[in-house]
């Protein structure tokens, strides 16, 4: 009885019981040592599995199973499962059916489909992984040049902690105590605690807090999906709800998984909720804070990503605070460029910026429609603005109350405060290169300290000269 106990034996069994599978399998399967502690532990030393194509599918220095068993109860406890070293290579061949893991499951599957309950009952704890190094490659596919490709995948320096790991009949579930690792294309996981679960119908993770070398994520995030297959498509067809608390997001992370906004060296601060795919997002609740300091407080509804040229905002804004200084470091598209938005120097005159109301379009060509704050007086507009590499261009209409003119066109001796309620068309920002075309009321305006009120104006200004009309009913105003 007491050789059931010793290792040598126990590996030699296990060793003749590997040698009839591989047989069986028509592979190669190797172990280097069994040691197993009778319903207590179990430690395996370099467990190698083959696939059909002669390359390696599993390599494990050490596995360690601490457990508990009843058999009076029926109760088998897996306290934890240790795998030191783990390399698993899971391919899919090219116009091949399956993976090169199907063959083992599909040995070990039962012929009989009827499903009979067991009446014991199975728990595990807790699972460790350490320096792990997961690689999957579906051959179908060829590999994309930039951002996580979901048919090429290498993990590698995988460390994890899972407790209460729960099976589903399509899936998994448990707690992640850690979870960190380095992904081939330059993703980093520095560390990930949450309350997971993944299955056919896509993965939760509840009580989340991940952390990279340039983001640190708290909140709640779910990926809906039809089925495991719909991950390769990931900005189409999988539905994503999510909430976010204090937030710190890099686009340098993002960027991983939609590689249009590679080479985008911008984070935020984020706080709301955002739903819906990657290609139509819908984000209610924001309050997002930029590294320059921008502030926005809205919802907004995002279509096009990741191709910055299609993309669709429709943005209700009920606080957006700003500046030039703080506009000009928002990069243009393509990042790589390095090029930022250029406004004109007088912009620099409205100081702090505070915009309330609707931005509707796209990045370069959009209507602005609402309320504008600045250290020059109010603005409203409903007012399309395009930029351009040559110039600003703008149509539509604009009212003002006490906005200091002069001031904003850098004539302030000659120009004061003015009150206008105006359609307008143009381009330019400066005295030296507007050219716009006004219609509507000047309700006063101030010249050379005198103020003018009530005038009707149909015009345009050009080159620093109006030429138009002007109505105006002012016995100190001759032409």
């Amino acid at each position: 009885m007491l050789t059931v106990y010793n290792a040598s034996f126990q590996t030699f069994i296990v060793k003749k019981y590997l040698n009839y599978l591989s047989k069986e399998l028509n592979t190669t399967i190797t172990v280097e040592s069994v040691d197993i502690s009778f319903l207590n532990k179990i430690t395996i030393k370099n467990l190698y599995v083959q696939d059909l194509h002669e390359d390696t599918l599993a390599n494990i220095k050490e596995i360690t199973v601490n457990l508990s068993v009843s058999l009076s109860t029926k109760y088998i406890g897996l306290k934890n499962i240790k795998l030191n070293q783990p390399y698993f290579n899971l391919q899919h061949q090219k116009d091949s059916v399956h993976n090169n893991l199907f063959f083992i499951i599909d040995y070990f599957s039962s012929e009989d489909t009827t499903s009979t309950k067991s009446n014991w009952q199975v728990k595990l704890n807790q699972v460790k992984i350490t320096k792990g190094h997961f690689v999957y490659d579906n051959f179908n596919y060829d590999e994309q040049l930039a951002g996580i490709d979901y048919n090429h995948v290498d993990i590698s320096y995988l460390t994890t902690v899972l407790n209460d790991v729960e099976f589903l009949s399509d899936g998994v579930a448990c707690g992640i105590e850690q979870l960190k690792f380095h992904e081939k294309r330059g993703f980093q996981l520095d560390n990930l605690v949450t309350q997971f679960k993944i299955s056919g119908k896509g993965i939760e993770a509840e009580q989340l807090v991940l952390k990279t070398p340039n983001s640190l994520i708290n909140g709640s995030i779910v990926f809906a999906t039809d089925s495991f297959s719909n991950l390769a498509n990931f900005i189409t067809e999988v539905k994503i709800t999510s909430s976010f608390d204090s937030s710190l997001v890099s686009f340098r992370d993002i960027c991983h998984f939609a590689s249009a906004l590679d080479c985008l060296d911008k984070s935020v601060i984020f706080n709301g909720e955002v739903k819906g795919t990657l290609a139509g997002m819908k984000g209610r609740k924001l309050e997002i804070t930029t590294d320059d300091g921008t502030y926005f407080k809205g919802n907004a509804d995002i279509s096009g990503i990741p191709n910055p040229d299609d993309l669709f905002l429709y943005i209700t804004i009920k606080e957006l605070n700003t500046s030039k200084e703080k506009l000009e470091q928002i990069p243009l598209y393509p990042f790589v460029k390095e090029t930022f938005i250029k406004l004109p120097k007088n912009i620099n005159h409205l100081g702090n910026m505070n915009f309330k109301g609707t931005l509707s379009g796209f990045i370069h060509d959009f209507v602005a429609y609402g309320t504008l704050k600045t250290d020059l007086g109010i603005i409203n507009t409903d007012i399309s603005l395009k930029f351009k590499e040559d110039n600003t261009y703008y149509q539509g209409k604009v009212r003002t109350k006490r906005f200091y003119l002069g001031k904003f066109l850098e004539i302030p001796s000659q120009i004061g405060t003015i009150a206008l309620n105006s359609e307008v068309k143009g381009s330019g920002f400066s005295i030296e290169d507007i050219n716009a075309t006004l219609t509507g009321n000047i309700e006063h305006i101030i010249i050379r300290d005198y103020e003018y009120s009530h005038i009707n104006v149909d015009g345009n200004f050009k080159n620093q000269i109006f030429s138009g009309k002007l109505a105006v009913e002012d016995e100190n105003i001759v032409f």
